[in-house]
């Protein structure tokens, strides 16, 4: 008689990765709702919380978006248009050009993340106090580990 094969700890976790990641911007943080209410696509939604964090070459913003600059740039022009970002030269290497919030991009993003939040403890409620806890541990390591190692590698 045969034994049916269980999946290996990995299996489940490759199964798991697949499944959630499409739907983590989409679901976890609704970046749809959170762009309704602010009248910004959900690229440019994504595009300024980026920029909150810190300033970005147009290069490293399309590799945090997983996105290549052709199709970063449009979003970038627009919100450029919108007053919410603006260009300046690299202070260590002007033939880089840095994009950054200006104030009115700022008072976006708080807006942004105030929906967010919201959203947050919405969650929160599903997952209580400790459940939460729980997921940012695991998304802060597994941040920690891409940002050193480009993977799991």
């Amino acid at each position: 008689m045969d034994t049916p094969l269980t999946p290996s700890k990995q299996d489940l976790a490759l199964d798991c990765l697949i499944k959630a990641i499409p739907m983590l911007p989409r679901r976890l943080i609704s970046l749809d709702s959170i762009a309704d209410a602010t009248g910004l696509t959900p690229a440019r939604v994504e595009v300024l919380l980026l920029l909150h964090m810190a300033p970005r070459t147009l290069s490293e913003l399309s590799a945090d978006m997983n996105m290549v600059s052709s199709n970063t740039s449009p979003i970038v022009r627009s919100l450029v248009e919108r007053g919410y970002c603006e260009r300046s030269a690299c202070a260590k290497d002007h033939r880089k050009v840095m994009i950054s919030l200006t104030d009115k991009g700022e008072e976006v993003v708080e807006q942004i993340r105030g929906l967010a939040g919201q959203q947050i403890g919405l969650l929160e409620k599903k997952l209580g106090p400790e459940g939460l806890e729980e997921l940012y541990d695991c998304m802060s390591r597994l941040l920690k580990l891409l940002a050193s190692t480009g993977g799991a590698t």
